[in-house]
């Protein structure tokens, strides 16, 4: 069944593939990052946990996932103008776009998850 989703309906999938995304984003905002709890257990205790955290951190202050997702979707565009196919990468920019839309890079994030889905739109037409 989400083989044929894929297959019939890749926009559709990329969708639903991008909302996981910013669900599992969510989860990790909302349950792991934001609690003051965990900071203080980093600061106090430095589990090795914390390396996520800081991961966290340190990628959303320099728009990690924004410029992930960007680079991806413009990739899947220049496949698509070669006339290749594009899924894989528009899909690795829903995905990573679609995290960078919870976690703090929505400048970056939106773009890249417009121009993946569009994307998406072209690949059945004019892949090889």
């Amino acid at each position: 069944m989400i083989a044929k989703l894929f297959k019939t309906a890749p926009v559709l999938a990329g969708i639903l593939i991008c909302f996981i995304a910013a669900l599992f984003g969510w989860c990790v905002r909302y349950w792991f990052y934001e609690p003051d709890i965990f900071g203080a257990i980093c600061y106090a205790e430095k589990p090795w946990w914390c390396i996520f955290r800081t991961f966290i951190a340190v990628e959303t202050r320099n728009y990690g996932s924004g410029w992930t997702a960007t680079a991806l979707a413009l990739i899947a565009l220049l496949q698509i103008a070669r006339g290749r196919r594009a899924d894989g990468f528009a899909y690795a920019a829903l995905v990573i776009g679609g995290i960078g839309l919870i976690l703090y890079d929505t400048t970056l994030s939106a773009p890249a998850v417009l121009i993946a889905a569009l994307t998406l739109v072209r690949a059945p037409e004019r892949a090889v």
